[in-house]
Formats: structure tokens, C-alpha cells, sequence
């Protein structure tokens, strides 16, 4: 689950040391240096003030230049932590439980003040809005309107006109596309064309990612797709989709046309330049197979045979871009029954190091990426 997306020359900046954060156990772990990198374990006290849920952010929260983390506690109660200068963590606010389970949040400005902004979704919970204010405070709005079953979601700007709009997958139903009108709550838009005629063949909804593909200036968005009753690969609701933005500001599903109509029960794809030829590539981990490395050819994208062969296959649920080792290609970690590394090979393939995780390579659900030090 993420916060508001970065382009990817944002995401794969050549940080010193990355931090990964793992709230099945409330660690933190460092990469030592980068010429022979390792990672290690600090505990951070702070944390310890509940625990457990799948949605958090790592992000700046108030400005200050310092990496701030945002978790829900047991899935409900909203917590914002803030980095102190001297390294430490402070509880910030936590908020009172929610009466559902919350399955994404997404972080971002609607204000004029210093504060990030938070919504989120989760279990036919509607969406919840908290909006800050000059002084770190929030004001809390619940938009029952809309009520689904959650899964991923994205903030950026879909229409094109300078504001963030949302988007939201729905595991049982029809995806929610929400634009701002200036004031809450988000409204319905009528954007990204339904995934399929027949409204009872349109769940299945898990992860979105958005990247300008086709060089139109727009993002163009991924759709993972998973359904537990779809047991037929030819079923919709398990296909994944690609919807490629349009000069009329549309959007066109266009999967089967550019090879990535993947049917393997996707939890969560990433777009990343993987051999830095300058053109995105995509990562699609399965459920029912083996992961899927698509190597992005301008018109069309060709499945890498040589990363099927890695045969990385387990209930996979998360998977994050970053270059770990600083040596200016992109790696990845996938979270799920059980977690690895992927260590890029200069642009030649990848080596599994799951191993650099130390104990930390069983049942991670959720995983964040950072620069704390």
C-alpha cells in the first residue's frame, strides 16, 4: 500500500542508506555501507505503541526534512510518529479506532498549511478524510458514500488540470475514480472506463501503479488483478489491466495490445527502469506463477524468460523499487508468506539474497522504504 506516487527518477535516487520498515515486528533495518552492504536491526521504542495492520506511509509529514513514518494500529487506529532531529521517534497523534479495518493511506497536501494530509479506505469503511491545520492538528470526515471493499490506492493527477485526484481499487466490485472540487469530500469521476460490461465481472481490483509509458505527458495506470472465486485463467476478474491516457484525456485498456494481460492472481506490480535504458519496465508479482519481469520494448512490453527462471513463486503481497546497494540500478523487495530481496545485476538479470533480511524473511505483510539517518 503506498502514499502519493513519485515518478520514478524520484524513487530511484541514489540515497546513502535506506531504511526499511517492517510493522509485523516493529524493526527497523539499515544498510551498514554500500560497498559490501548488509543490513542490521534497531529497535525504535516509539513503535511500540501498538502494532500490527497492513497500511503505512513513510514520508515527511510536517516539512521539516525528516523522515516520518504512518501506521494503522491494528488496522484502525490512525498513528503519526515524527522524526526528532537527533534521530528518535515521537508519537505525534493517535486517532480514535475506526469501526472498520483499513486496508490503504495515502498522504498528501489539500491545504495550504505545512501538515500532509491522510485518507484512506478499507472494509466497506467509506473513506476517511483527516486534514490538518497550522499546527499539526486534524480535523476528522468520514464520507460514507462510498462503501466497498478496499485495496490499493493511488493520489496523483488523473485529469490533468494541476490537481490530485483518487483512485481506488475495489476487490468486489467496480473501481472508485474521485476528483477535488475544492472542498471535501472528493467526488465521483467518470475517467478510467470500467473493467468490464458486465458489472458482476468487475472485481477482482488489488494494486494500481501509474507511469507515463506512452510519453504523452500523463500517467498511463496498471491494474493488478486477483479474484479468490475466479479459478479459470480466462476469468476478467483475475486479468490484469493497462489503461494508456489518450489525447482526448481518456483512457484506453490496451493490455492484450502491449503483452502484460498477465491472468496469474496479481497482488502488486511496480514500474522501474530495471537496465537503465530510459524506459519503464514492469514487475508483476502472482500468486498461481511465478513472478513476471516485462521488459518494456517502446510499443510493447516482452516477458524476461531469464527472471521467470529465478522461479520467485509464494503468496507475494507487496513489492518496492529502490536501488539498495546504490549502485544505480534498481532492485526490489517483495513482502508476503515469506520476503526477499532482488539485487540487480548491473542491468544483466537478478540474484534472490533473501538472506540480507536476516531473520525477517517470513510472513512480512507490509514493508515501507526510507531515509532516516
Amino acid at each position: 500500500m503506498e502514499t502519493l506516487q513519485k515518478t520514478q527518477k524520484e524513487r530511484t535516487l541514489l540515497e546513502k542508506n535506506v531504511l526499511i520498515l517492517f510493522f509485523i515486528c516493529c524493526a527497523a533495518i539499515l544498510p551498514a555501507q554500500t560497498e559490501s552492504y548488509e543490513f542490521t536491526r534497531e529497535y525504535v521504542e516509539a513503535w511500540k505503541q501498538g502494532g500490527g495492520g497492513v497500511a503505512s506511509a513513510v514520508t515527511d509529514v510536517n516539512l521539516d526534512g525528516l523522515e516520518d513514518v504512518v501506521r494503522f494500529n491494528q488496522a484502525k487506529e490512525l498513528q503519526i510518529f515524527l522524526q526528532l532531529p537527533d534521530g528518535s521517534f515521537q508519537m505525534h497523534q493517535s486517532f480514535d479506532a475506526l469501526n472498520f479495518t483499513q486496508w490503504n493511506i495515502l498522504g498528501f497536501p489539500m491545504n495550504d498549511d505545512r501538515w500532509l494530509d491522510w485518507v484512506s479506505s478499507g472494509n466497506r469503511s467509506g473513506i476517511n478524510y483527516w486534514t490538518s491545520d497550522s499546527t499539526g492538528g486534524y480535523e476528522y470526515l468520514l464520507d460514507f458514500r462510498y462503501r466497498f471493499l478496499a485495496q490499493g490506492a493511488s493520489a496523483l493527477d488523473i485529469t490533468g488540470n494541476d490537481s490530485l485526484d483518487l483512485f481506488f481499487c475495489s476487490d468486489y466490485s467496480e473501481n472508485y475514480t474521485l476528483s477535488s472540487s475544492g472542498q471535501l469530500p472528493f467526488d465521483s469521476l467518470s475517467i478510467i472506463p470500467q473493467s468490464h460490461p458486465d458489472p458482476d465481472f468487475r472485481a477482482g481490483n488489488y494494486a494500481s501503479v501509474w507511469e507515463d509509458i506512452n510519453g504523452d505527458g500523463q500517467a498511463d495506470l496498471y491494474l493488478s488483478k486477483c479474484f479468490s472465486f475466479a479459478v479459470h485463467p480466462s476469468d476478467p476478474r483475475r486479468i490484469n489491466q493497462f489503461y494508456l491516457s489518450q489525447s482526448d484525456g481518456s483512457y484506453l485498456e490496451s493490455a492484450n495490445d502491449w503483452n502484460v494481460a498477465d491472468s496469474a492472481q496479481s497482488w502488486a506490480a511496480s514500474f522501474a527502469d530495471v537496465d537503465n535504458d530510459g524506459l519503464m519496465d514492469l514487475l508483476v508479482i502472482n500468486h498461481d506463477a511465478p513472478a513476471a519481469l516485462y521488459m518494456n520494448k517502446r510499443d510493447h512490453f516482452e516477458r524476461s524468460q531469464a527472471f521467470e527462471d529465478l522461479g520467485l513463486q509464494f503468496q507475494s503481497i507487496q513489492v518496492i523499487a529502490q536501488d539498495f546497494d546504490c549502485d544505480g540500478y534498481v532492485d526490489f523487495l517483495v513482502t508476503g508468506e515469506k520476503a526477499t530481496i532482488l539485487m540487480n545485476q548491473k542491468g544483466s538479470g537478478f540474484v534472490e539474497r533473501p538472506e540480507l533480511l536476516g531473520r525477517y524473511t517470513t510472513s512480512i505483510s507490509s514493508a515501507q522504504t526510507g531515509d532516516f539517518n
